[in-house]
């Protein structure tokens, strides 16, 4: 299963990483659209992606499916932390 997520409130973005029991078995992608530096002093899961900027979500899904095709996995390459 994927989720997609996207917020402009870096507060929020922070709670929901800190607070949110993530599944080991679902992708979560975040997209922060917001300026302020998010503040991730704790490890997220490797099942969450956290995006900069505002979802080119054409571009997320194709890439996801090539991945998922070639057996390459999720674009990680892609993934720049706030």
């Amino acid at each position: 299963m994927l989720q997609f997520r996207s917020c402009r409130e870096s507060s929020l973005v922070e709670f929901i990483l800190k607070t949110t029991a993530f599944d080991d078995e679902e992708w979560s992608l975040i997209y922060y659209t917001g300026k302020r530096r998010l503040v991730l002093d704790f490890d997220i899961p490797k099942t969450v992606l956290v995006f900069s900027g505002r979802p080119d979500l054409e571009h997320s899904v194709l890439e996801i499916i090539a991945g998922i095709e070639l057996g390459s996995g999720l674009p990680e390459d892609e993934v720049a932390l706030a």
